[in-house]
């Protein structure tokens, strides 16, 4: 039996890897990025196995990630990373990088209110870690970025998308400009998700968010970050005002930290 390139007996090896006896694997989702299982062990334990694609992800990007990522676990805002028998945080073969992850339950995709304002608090949360562990990040190439200009085009398709007014679109995008630039002061570059759009938050019953997906861990502005989030909260909506509500929120949240 297979399961999409990989068989039975290799994704049993590659858990193995991480010191896992898997019990049942099965595939769960597929989309840009990778393939992902869901592993379930002894005692109903749950772990999700991902295939990274190799496109741009060397060894450089692979510690950022795990540097990144351990600050975040410590404060109980990304998965706990399994590692392998060598102490590695990813499993190589020829098929691909794979990583082993616990299984976080909630929802995703939640464009709510209480998503929207968790995430951007999340968020400034998990900015402020990253600028802590900044020195000890070894992918220092900073990826230039135009937040505005990507909120801009963005903000453009969606009226076309939904047959609604630029008019407003752009108040919330001035108010929103006039929110980045406040906190776009002191050290502005540092690590950053790279990919924080509502899918990769996770929602749990408790109100408290995880962060998935570090496979776009970069050195950039935080801008990057918030104007990514700031569209997703608002896709599918003709409520503008969600553009400028995230960097409010997040900026709040930033404030109160440091």
């Amino acid at each position: 039996m297979t399961t999409g390139l990989n068989s039975q007996i290799e994704l049993r090896a590659i858990v193995a890897a991480f010191g896992i006896e898997a019990l049942a694997i099965e595939r769960f989702e597929s989309g840009f990025g990778g393939q992902k299982w869901t592993i379930n062990c002894r005692d109903n334990q749950l772990f999700v196995l991902k295939r990274h694609e190799r496109r741009g992800f060397d060894a450089a990007r692979i510690e950022s990630a795990r540097v990144f990522v351990s600050a975040l676990e410590q404060a109980r805002i990304a998965p706990i990373a399994m590692a392998t028998s060598l102490g590695t945080s990813y499993c190589e073969r020829e098929s691909g990088l794979y990583s082993l992850a616990t299984f976080v339950t909630g929802l995703s995709h939640d464009r709510s209110n209480l998503a929207l304002r968790s995430s951007a608090v999340t968020l400034a949360h998990m900015h402020r870690l990253g600028r802590e562990h900044a020195a000890d990040v070894p992918l220092r190439k900073v990826r230039s970025f135009d937040a505005l200009e990507f909120l801009n085009v963005q903000m453009k398709a969606l009226a076309s998308r939904t047959n609604t007014s630029m008019v407003s679109a752009s108040v919330c995008l001035a108010e929103a400009q006039q929110t980045l630039h406040r906190y776009e002061s002191g050290v502005i570059v540092g690590p950053v998700h790279g990919d924080f759009h509502a899918g990769n938050v996770i929602l749990q019953d408790n109100g408290g968010i995880v962060i998935v997906d570090f496979d776009s861990v970069h050195f950039s502005e935080r801008a990057y970050d918030v104007a990514i989030a700031m569209e997703s909260f608002m896709r599918d909506s003709a409520n503008w005002q969600r553009l400028s509500a995230f960097a409010i929120e997040y900026h709040q949240a930033w404030v109160r930290l440091v």
